[in-house]
């Protein structure tokens, strides 16, 4: 559950990001990009950044989820054991 509010918060930090990113890179007087403002340059480094993790984030997410269910480990041996017992039973 941690991941995927970490993902959200962060796809809409880089969002957030963009947005402001593309209102600084244009200038309406001349209409012409300004490329050259170390701002949107670096925003836009930041941004790049934001959407790797975001990637690396959803990577984790899809690993812990099989066949549409998530796999929640065993809080300890006692729990481990008795879901052991359960799945045979069931068997």
């Amino acid at each position: 559950m941690g991941l995927l509010i970490t993902s959200i918060i962060l796809q809409i930090l880089v969002v957030i990001l963009l947005l402001v990113v593309g209102r600084m890179d244009y200038e309406p007087n001349r209409g012409q990009r300004k490329r050259d403002n170390r701002w949107v340059v670096a925003f836009n480094d930041i941004s790049t950044a934001g959407i790797f993790f975001i990637t690396v984030v959803n990577i984790f997410i899809a690993s812990f989820i099989a066949h549409g269910k998530a796999y929640i480990p065993p809080v300890n041996a006692e729990s481990a054991w008795n879901e052991k017992m359960y799945q045979q039973r069931k068997a």
